[in-house]
């Protein structure tokens, strides 16, 4: 493999071997299966942190912030209920009648939809904790 001018290098973090250019022969690099931007995360936030800690940062940062609030006002809640359109309310709908084995009318459906909806999160699940 040498001679094609690359060369099995193991990841620095989760160890995985693959293939990389002969230059890199003797760094210590990450695999292409989610190391690299993985590092690229962290630096990008250790900078930031090491920026906004500073009296400059938390000053910029200050301003930011205010002026993300000015422009948006008070955080208006999202609403869900709009993003499902009809087709998707009577395939529920059917799924209901099939498990509880109750006929259930649009109306009452609209009415079971909105209750649940406005229970509902607005984060996606991948930044909610996990509870173990």
């Amino acid at each position: 493999m040498s001679q094609t001018g690359y060369c099995l290098k193991r990841c620095a973090d989760c160890n995985i071997l693959f293939i990389t250019a002969k230059c890199n022969k003797n760094m210590e690099i990450r695999c292409p299966f989610g190391c690299r931007q993985q590092q690229k995360r962290d630096k990008s936030a250790a900078r930031s942190r090491k920026y906004y800690n500073t009296s400059d940062g938390r000053e910029i940062k200050r301003e930011l912030n205010h002026n993300r609030y000015k422009k948006q006002g008070k955080p208006a809640s999202c609403k869900i209920e709009g993003q499902i359109d009809t087709e998707t309310k009577r395939h529920c709908i059917l799924l209901i009648r099939l498990f509880y084995k109750k006929d259930i009318s649009l109306k009452k459906a609209e009415v079971i939809f909105s209750y649940i909806f406005s229970k509902w999160r607005t984060r996606s699940l991948y930044y909610m904790p996990l509870r173990v």
